[in-house]
């Protein structure tokens, strides 16, 4: 998977993840950050971060059939 979060222009930009298995299980995350997902499921687009923690908590973002 990938990670990427930056400051630009003293904005904090979210922070992005990729994963073929399901959201972080571990480190620590902000409200809004996102886990695309990489797999076979046609339906899921990835995890989105609602609460902010270690690992924080988690909701799945799918697209409808």
């Amino acid at each position: 998977g990938f990670y990427m979060g930056d400051v630009n222009n003293g904005f904090i930009e979210r922070n992005f993840l990729s994963s073929r298995y399901g959201p972080p299980t571990t480190g620590q995350h902000a409200a809004g950050d996102w886990c695309w997902y990489s797999g076979t499921d046609t339906l899921l687009i990835g995890w989105k971060c609602t609460v902010a923690g270690t690992p924080g908590t988690w909701v799945s973002i799918k697209s409808c059939p």
